[in-house]
């Protein structure tokens, strides 16, 4: 098949979505498909096979235009893109494209209407919109990322589209033996508890919290946290670990390519995700538990989905740090358990949220066999 994964951001900004439209992009070249990403003009760029091309268009940002609310401003920006990407699209000739935001519905089943590709969206959030339920029911494949986000779409629109999770390459994460010059560049202890969150700074992943929790385990033992990843959180989070005098056992990292997160995952014994909102898909998460790493985080949106309390995790209250601190120094209390709840995650990961095994899913849906 010839396929098209349109998505704006894809090569402007890193996060879930973005990283498996990339993933899903090397899965399905690797089968023999041809794979075409569409994203706006940007920095990033990750390694592509053959058959698995890059073509990026200008947009206008959302910053840019009146503030109306972010949903207006999103659509606007969509529909900035849309306006350099569409007649590409529709020149494609392709047989699916395949959208991650409801944004760009209108887009995809416009250039259905001009070159015929089945047109497929996978939800990752509520982004409701005047319309959204005459186009959804216009689609050939509707999915939803979690059973959360299912029934968040469902109580909105009384459509109910199909759960397809997130998935990640075992290729990719997987567990490494720990990292010796990855501890000697951070400047890390034998004896030190690593801790590792590697998400987008963003306030509502909930890192402040994570922070708090820092303070209250400097008196338990050697614990150290990474902070992997950047945002627009990030100069608060900075004067945080300032403020609370913690930057002796905090370093954040910055953004790391996707291909080093498991040399990461190597050196930590605990990986955080204390989420404050409603998160359709803990794709991090997964990515830990794929690497064996034993996960804390809250029951928040699609969480429980993924990490099984007291088995690949342990889930804390929303804005608890003390609870977060709690649950990390079980962990580097009990080494034999916290291994043993990592193994759990990696094969949970493994049956569940393998990339291979969901593409399969997904491929059905491309090809009119499965969901509507």
């Amino acid at each position: 098949m010839k396929i098209a994964l349109y998505e704006l951001t894809s090569t402007v900004t890193a996060g879930g979505i973005q990283s498996t439209m990339w993933e899903l992009g090397r899965e399905l070249s690797a089968r023999g498909h041809t794979v075409h990403l569409y994203g706006g003009t940007g920095p990033i760029r990750e390694e592509v096979p053959g058959d698995f091309s890059v073509r990026t268009f200008p947009f206008v940002s959302r910053e840019r235009f009146p503030d109306l609310g972010t949903r207006f401003r999103a659509f606007c920006e969509r529909l900035s893109f849309a306006r350099h990407a569409l007649g590409p699209l529709c020149a494609g000739r392709y047989d699916v494209t395949f959208i991650r935001k409801p944004y760009d519905m209108p887009t995809a089943l416009w250039a259905k209407r001009q070159s015929g590709p089945r047109v497929v969206f996978k939800s990752g959030g509520t982004e409701f919109f005047p319309g959204y339920r005459t186009c959804a029911k216009r689609l050939d494949g509707f999915l939803a990322c979690s059973r959360f986000n299912a029934e968040q779409i469902r109580a909105r629109t009384s459509l109910t589209p199909e759960v397809h999770y997130n998935g990640v390459s075992p290729a990719l994460f997987h567990p490494l033996p720990r990292d010796a010059d990855l501890v000697a560049r951070l400047g890390l202890a034998s004896e030190d508890f690593v801790i590792i969150s590697a998400v987008r700074l963003v306030g509502w992943k909930g890192l402040q919290f994570a922070l708090q929790a820092m303070r209250q385990l400097r008196e338990h033992g050697r614990f150290h946290y990474l902070l992997v990843g950047d945002g627009e959180f990030r100069p608060r989070l900075e004067a945080q670990v300032r403020e609370l005098g913690v930057a002796d056992i905090v370093t954040i990292v910055g953004s790391v390519p996707r291909r080093v997160l498991p040399r990461y995952y190597s050196v930590a014994g605990a990986a955080v995700f204390p989420s404050i909102g409603d998160d359709a898909f803990p794709n991090s998460a997964v990515e830990a538990m794929a690497c064996g790493v034993p996960v804390v985080a809250t029951p928040s949106g699609g969480i429980p989905e993924a990490v099984v309390d007291g088995e690949t995790g342990v889930l804390v209250p929303p804005r608890d740090p003390a609870g977060i601190a709690h649950a990390l120094m079980q962990l580097a209390g009990d080494r034999a358990a916290t291994q043993a709840m990592g193994e759990k995650g990696r094969l949970r990961v493994t049956e569940r949220f393998n990339l291979s095994r969901l593409t399969d899913d997904l491929l059905a849906v491309f090809e009119g066999r499965r969901g509507s």
